[in-house]
């Protein structure tokens, strides 16, 4: 996992759009919502050139009033 996540896919990103902020965690992107549709390609295409099958992907939305801290 972090060979794909770590490796691949935030290093793809950060090059193709270093201005995007991005965490991970474990075997997962964060980032803007705006961006979602873009990390998930890159994820997706990542994980598929590295073990030759289409991953399944979901998309969880983080919401305000989901967040423990406020």
């Amino acid at each position: 996992e972090s060979e794909i996540v770590l490796r691949r896919v935030a290093k793809r990103i950060s090059l193709e759009k270093p201005y995007k902020p991005i965490y991970s965690i474990h075997d997962s992107i964060v980032c803007l919502e705006e961006d979602h549709g873009y990390c998930k390609n890159v994820l997706e295409q990542e994980t598929e050139k590295a073990i030759g099958v289409k991953p399944g992907i979901t998309v969880e939305l983080w919401k305000q009033e989901n967040n423990l801290h406020t």
